[in-house]
């Protein structure tokens, strides 16, 4: 694969899917959720929160 070597747009094209949906459409949509049970899935901690901007806490103005 030249891709290790150099970028080649002509050939080349990166497609971004989110697991959960491709997961989704193996199970459902193929027929094939035999292959879903078959892996270890491992699920993120309810207290870990994805990155990404924080809220600021409003101050509340007492008079």
């Amino acid at each position: 694969m030249s891709g290790d070597i150099a970028f080649e747009p002509n050939v080349q094209r990166t497609i971004s899917v989110d697991v959960r949906y491709t997961l989704f459409i193996i199970d459902k949509f193929a027929g094939a959720g035999h292959l879903v049970e078959e892996m270890t899935l491992v699920k993120t901690p309810k207290e870990v929160k994805p990155a990404g901007k924080k809220k600021k806490k409003k101050k509340s103005k007492k008079a």
